[in-house]
């Protein structure tokens, strides 16, 4: 049996363009230390807790 519309694959494009700004703008970030702060902005959860960036999600990930 052979499906023809596969909702889950994404699409080429989509992914060569998620791939090329990883390469771009997040690994050189992890590679050096994080000078811009794009991984820090982006970290929900540390060591266990949310970030007080993300505290918002503390009611629908039910933390208390």
């Amino acid at each position: 049996m052979a499906i023809d519309n596969l909702p889950c694959e994404l699409p080429r494009d989509a992914s060569d363009g998620f791939g090329k700004h990883l390469m771009e703008r997040v690994i050189p970030d992890l590679l050096n230390g994080d000078k811009s702060g794009l991984i820090h902005r982006a970290t929900i959860c540390k060591n266990g807790q949310l970030t007080s960036r993300f505290n918002y999600l503390s009611d629908y990930a039910g933390i208390s």
